[in-house]
């Protein structure tokens, strides 16, 4: 009887570690969530309330812009950022000021895509899709100050020595910082130690008591305007 009662109890110890095993390898019975957005092949998305969503990086590419992104920011600019967008957030900045979007950014597999009426909002342009070439197309954008030239050459700079700036000085300054890194849309200088083409003028010029806004499209409503022919060491 003795053995009888080990035998039976080593058999139910059997049956639960069968169990046990069993339950494990069972596939989960919770079903995956839908998808959120249908892709197309054009690159595009439809989200589940019919928007169509492109991806941000073929717009700056159609206006000849840069785009830098990230888990919780995208930039995008010229020599400067322009436009600061936040997945998952409505609000956004153009130039500086704040754009609050109709619909926020999204994600896709860790790409930026933005609905058509957002963008429209962000650039201060008509923005359609066409359907035949399946592209999108982009108006005249309002406050364009910062978008790459057309012809590589502007008529004016800034004339920025009446200041009562010793000129060779601020040069020399200038050129202290030959091999600091290039970042676009890089911090300030004391913290990030590297420069966009906006954040070196701002810093050395504050170097000598003249305060320059953070963008360079605002940077060049400061001072006054001289022709090219016109031009002294120091100008911006």
């Amino acid at each position: 009887m003795r053995y009888s009662g080990v035998r039976f109890l080593l058999l139910c110890c059997a049956a639960s570690l069968l169990w046990i095993s069993t339950s494990c390898t069972r596939p989960n019975p919770i079903e995956p969530p839908g998808p959120t957005s249908t892709a197309h092949q054009d690159g595009s998305h439809i989200d589940a309330k019919g928007n169509r969503l492109i991806p941000l990086r073929e717009a700056a590419h159609v206006l000849g812009l840069r785009m830098e992104d990230g888990d919780q920011v995208v930039r995008i600019g010229y020599t400067d950022v322009i436009y600061e967008l936040y997945p998952g957030r409505p609000e956004a900045l153009a130039s500086g000021q704040l754009v609050t979007l109709p619909q926020a950014p999204v994600q896709i597999k860790g790409t930026p895509f933005v609905t058509i009426e957002s963008l429209s909002r962000l650039l201060q342009a008509p923005v359609q899709w066409n359907s035949e070439r399946q592209t999108i197309d982009i108006g005249a954008i309002r406050n364009a100050g910062q978008m790459p030239p057309t012809d590589g050459i502007s008529g004016h700079r800034l004339h920025m020595t009446g200041a009562g700036v010793d000129t060779q000085d601020l040069i020399q300054f200038a050129k202290s910082f030959l091999g600091v890194p290039y970042q676009f849309g890089a911090g300030p200088y004391e913290e990030s130690k590297k420069f966009d083409c906006s954040s070196f003028t701002r810093h050395v010029f504050a170097q000598y008591g003249i305060k320059l806004p953070r963008l360079a499209r605002d940077q060049a409503k400061q001072g006054s305007a001289v022709t090219r022919d016109n031009l002294k060491r120091g100008d911006l």
